[in-house]
């Protein structure tokens, strides 16, 4: 029951009597948007009679909105570290809301990109996407010794612990 762009309404008229036809409707344009606009027509023919057809029309070019919010917050540097979970926010203050996606989790790590897409019901769609990235692996951590502990594992000098430190991702 809506149109997604202008509607041209034509008014088919005759007279079926003897007068003849005297006057029909020329053909509208309706572009505004609105539900229940009403389009009337009134044809007359040579004795002066009349007869009015109405069409009621619903009109809706605007797409929706729709809206990604991501949760949990980044942190300081712009990474998650656990599961991220993805919530759609629809509106549509004309023809309302057809359809909107669900929640999305997401919990691998790396780049991730979710979109989603709103249908408002006079057929009108708009897409939003965001773009994250989860790092839920522990950066590594390996330690090399100056020297050689003896066989019991002692040191009878002094030592010097050298630490490297890897994150694959972040």
């Amino acid at each position: 029951g809506w149109f997604r762009s202008s509607v041209r309404v034509s008014f088919g008229c005759r007279d079926t009597g003897g007068s003849g036809l005297a006057f029909c409707p020329p053909a509208q344009i309706i572009s505004t948007e609105g539900a229940n606009q009403i389009v009337t027509g009134t044809a007359r023919d040579g004795a002066g009679n009349t007869a009015t057809a109405t069409v009621m029309l619903n009109i809706d070019k605007t797409r929706p909105l729709i809206a990604i919010s991501l949760s949990p917050a980044a942190n300081g540097a712009g990474y998650r570290n656990t599961a991220v979970t993805a919530h759609f926010t629809c509106s549509d203050s004309l023809s309302g809301v057809a359809t909107c996606p669900a929640d999305r989790v997401f919990a691998t790590d790396g780049q991730q990109t979710v979109s989603g897409t709103a249908t408002d019901r006079a057929g009108n769609s708009a897409t939003a996407t965001a773009t994250f990235t989860i790092d839920r692996s522990p950066p590594t951590i390996s330690t090399t010794m100056s020297r050689t502990a003896n066989a019991s594992g002692w040191f009878n000098a002094a030592v010097s612990a050298t630490f490297t430190c890897t994150d694959a991702l972040s």
